[in-house]
């Protein structure tokens, strides 16, 4: 999510503090994973890009972001600058972009490419920076010129709640409501064209190289519908990208997990006494995935949400577990616990990791500490550039399960 006028709501949420509040300072950081477990581990990218597997010859990662875009300065989910000082990373090439197009011919998406080597090692590491935001672009514009053309109503708001409106709904929640809804064959081309681009750039070696990803906010319901929606519905080659990528798939570390929230719009998942009957519905595939008459398909009307989100089963080049780290500011109101929803899924295969982003709690005064609030946009947007998510990300962790790390 990238608002990219914070003050107008900013102002909203400070208000008993602008009124004479207090504040204290927030400093959670704890991981909750697999009960039967008593200390949680999980490699990061560093262990990946140094592991001495002859047969692997680098790490590719693949970034992703939310609604509205990217919320960091340098357009990507964590800055790479930062990660390239911590890795020792060489640059081997400038960004290289490709640009993903619909039927006719306009822009819809793209896939930015930086290619690094180790600088000690023979190690490559390509990272991919996807863009779909452009796919809605039109659309929102739409609706926020219509808002603003509204004189009666832009008369007589206030300038700092027409900010709210168009920054924060116009231009963001509306990415969930068209991806939710019936126009979301765009952000799904968008999505897919790049991670075709990407499986098919022969500098980043799909054939043997782990993935990585790392998704914000509705980023991670997003690519990973659409790499199931490719797997089912999408024409052979669609189908070949869509089972190379899940199953090179060896973390994802999603950054304001919103997945719980956005199911909700898939179909009901059957409970055991209504499965058979559910499962018996089905639909045929949905022809916007370009796949042929021939390649067509019917699936269960509950399959999308019956599914795993990725190929969960490790592979020879993945040498650790959990698969999924999801990273959640508690007071994060667009983010939710993994762990809690995905309870029947092997609890091997993900962790929850609970940091404070936003750290300043506003009160009001007499109040006690526990019943003020935070800045809502810096607790939702304030992931990438947050030292401790760095340092899951590149190092991974190794702590008991509950416990507050020491911090670095």
């Amino acid at each position: 999510m990238k608002i990219t006028n914070a003050n107008s709501l900013w102002a909203l949420a400070l208000l008993p503090t602008l009124l004479g509040g207090c504040t204290s300072t927030l400093d959670v950081y704890e991981f909750y994973g697999d009960p039967g477990i008593e200390n949680v581990e999980f490699s990061g990218l560093n262990a990946y890009f140094q592991h001495t597997n002859p047969k692997i010859s680098g790490v590719n990662v693949l970034m992703i972001h939310g609604m509205g875009g990217y919320a960091n300065s340098d357009h990507s989910t964590v800055p790479v600058d930062l990660v390239e000082d911590r890795l020792g990373l060489r640059r081997k090439s400038d960004p290289y972009f490709k640009r993903i197009r619909d039927s006719n011919g306009s822009i819809i998406g793209s896939l930015e490419t930086t290619l690094y080597n180790s600088s000690s090692t023979d190690r490559k590491i390509a990272f991919n920076v996807m863009y779909w935001s452009q796919s809605t672009w039109n659309l929102k514009w739409q609706l926020a010129l219509r808002d603003n053309s509204d004189e009666w109503m832009t008369r007589n708001r206030l300038k700092n709640m027409n900010r709210v409106k168009q920054d924060l709904l116009n231009w963001n929640v509306s990415d969930v409501l068209l991806y939710l809804g019936q126009k979301n064959q765009s952000i799904d081309a968008a999505v897919s064209g790049a991670l075709q681009q990407m499986v098919d750039d022969p500098k980043q070696d799909f054939s043997n190289r782990p993935l990585l990803i790392i998704s914000f906010s509705q980023g991670s319901f997003i690519v990973a519908h659409v790499l199931e929606k490719m797997r089912r519905y999408g024409p052979t080659k669609q189908r070949s990208t869509a089972r190379t990528v899940q199953s090179q798939v060896c973390k994802i570390f999603m950054l304001s997990n919103q997945i719980p929230l956005l199911d909700l719009a898939l179909p009901i998942k059957p409970s055991k006494s209504q499965g058979s009957d559910l499962e018996s519905l089905t639909v045929n595939a949905r022809p916007d995935f370009g796949a042929t008459a021939s390649e067509q398909v019917s699936v269960p009307l509950t399959a999308m949400s019956d599914t795993p989100l990725f190929n969960t089963k490790n592979n020879n080049l993945c040498f650790d577990e959990p698969k999924i780290v999801a990273i959640s500011d508690p007071n994060d109101v667009l983010s939710y616990s993994f762990s809690d929803y995905f309870k029947e899924e092997d609890p091997k295969t993900y962790i929850d990791v609970l940091i404070s982003i936003a750290k300043t709690e506003y009160r009001i005064p007499l109040t006690t500490p526990g019943n003020g609030i935070v800045n809502p946009i810096d607790a939702h947007t304030g992931y990438g550039t947050n030292s401790k998510v760095l340092d899951l990300i590149v190092d991974g962790a190794s702590v008991k399960r509950g416990a507050q790390p020491k911090s670095r």
